[in-house]
């Protein structure tokens, strides 16, 4: 349905499928602008059909299979979405689209709600895991590493439990 961002229309059709207590619990953790704005969405696009609940469905799942096999941005996950706002609202829309691929689904969501209009109307969909070049993949990854430093390591400090795996571009890297 045109108008609605096909990310959050993903979310929202996700929330629908839900049973109404899980539906409900989603919707409550979610910051209250962003609740408001998937369940605006709700409303627009009506009950999907089952074609596009599939879809959706092998979607998530083909996703958390890529991201269960190759975590490049696997660091991500300890950062709260809102502090890589500032970060990815500078990136291109191919950049952004990358990154959000590899997030947890909830937080993608949530992510690409906050981000700027002017880059959301930018995104299209997120693109195919699989087709990228694992090289580019990280390489991507290890630039942003460099930038969220800051945020990483005060991430370890407050969580010194938490350890991030060797990276195999790293190690590329001191081989080469």
């Amino acid at each position: 349905m045109t108008g609605i961002h096909p990310e959050l229309r993903k979310a929202a059709i996700v929330v629908m499928s839900l049973p109404p207590g899980e539906a409900a619990q989603m919707l409550a953790e979610l910051e209250p602008a962003q609740a408001a704005l998937l369940r605006q969405a709700m409303e627009r696009c009506g009950g999907p059909s089952t074609g596009e609940l599939q879809a959706v469905t092998r979607e998530l799942s083909e996703l958390e299979h890529a991201q269960a096999t190759a975590a490049p941005f696997e660091y991500l996950h300890a950062i709260d979405g809102e502090r890589l706002l500032p970060f990815l609202a500078g990136e291109r829309p191919s950049v952004v689209s990358l990154v959000v691929a590899y997030l947890p689904p909830w937080k993608a969501a949530r992510v690409t709600a906050d981000l700027p209009y002017e880059l959301q109307s930018q995104l299209t969909t997120l693109p195919d895991v699989r087709a990228i070049d694992p090289e580019i993949v990280a390489d991507v990854a290890d630039e942003l590493r460099l930038q969220l430093s800051p945020l990483l390591d005060e991430h370890r400090l407050a969580h010194p439990v938490a350890r991030e795996r060797p990276r195999a571009a790293s190690n590329r890297a001191k081989a080469g």
